[in-house]
């Protein structure tokens, strides 16, 4: 049951792109070799990093004996109580032990290392901007099983340089994929009508392929360019 729920997260299907993406992460993984691997999924706001990370999670979940994916790692590790926190949800889940309580500095006793030691882990923790919060959770490579996979998604270019052993910088759309994003925001389907093909090259190309930009931005930047434009034609006329 547990491996049917893993598969059936999520869904990818609709997300433009989003298949390439999945790939070349994958291959990354090296879901193969008995290494325990770190991951880092780097790129600049708005551009899927989270996206990606939760659509490879779902992809390769039933693999693994034990998975989580810790969401807000900032946010979470400045409320109060912050990093132990955050610690303590991460053990509960990958040991699946509920209202686990870790009151010492480290990862706890010893029982608790061993349990974890033999577990092949998929752990994603999204949104990391502090070295310190990823070896707060992830104290060395050894602690997880073989096999066992972290991905951590930051915007932060020192976390992705000190902690990860790969790089997946996540690229931005291309013309193709950002012109269907914007098509399904705008105008709920896969291609843009003809009569309103420039105005959405120019609304495209203002959110340079980022994905959240081109969801969220461009829209409101594309209704203000077609009121310009419809008011300068009223002028003419």
């Amino acid at each position: 049951m547990k491996k049917l729920n893993h598969t059936s997260l999520g869904d990818s299907k609709g997300l433009v792109g989003i298949g390439s993406r999945i790939e070349r992460l994958k291959t990354l993984l090296c879901n193969r070799s008995s290494e325990v691997r770190i991951i880092g999924i780097w790129g600049m706001g708005g551009r899927g990093k989270t996206t990606t990370a939760e659509a490879v999670f779902n992809s390769v979940s039933s693999q693994y004996e034990s998975c989580c994916f810790i969401t807000n790692v900032i946010e979470k590790s400045e409320e109060s109580g912050g990093l132990i926190r955050l610690r303590e949800e991460f053990l509960s889940r990958v040991l699946e032990q509920e209202n686990l309580r870790i009151d010492t500095p480290r990862m706890g006793s010893t029982l608790i290392r061993e349990r974890i030691r033999h577990k092949k882990v998929l752990t994603v923790l999204d949104d990391v901007n502090d070295v310190e919060q990823v070896e707060c959770l992830i104290e060395r490579h050894d602690m997880f099983g073989p096999g066992s996979r972290i991905l951590v998604t930051s915007r932060d270019r020192q976390v992705r340089e000190n902690v990860a052993d790969e790089i997946y910088e996540v690229e931005e759309l291309n013309c193709s994929e950002a012109r269907q994003v914007f098509s399904l925001s705008v105008f709920k389907g896969n291609h843009i009508p003809k009569d309103y093909m420039g105005l959405s090259i120019r609304a495209v190309n203002y959110a340079k392929g980022n994905p959240l930009g081109l969801k969220v931005l461009v829209p409101s930047y594309f209704l203000k360019l077609f009121f310009f434009n419809f008011i300068f034609d009223l002028r003419i006329k």
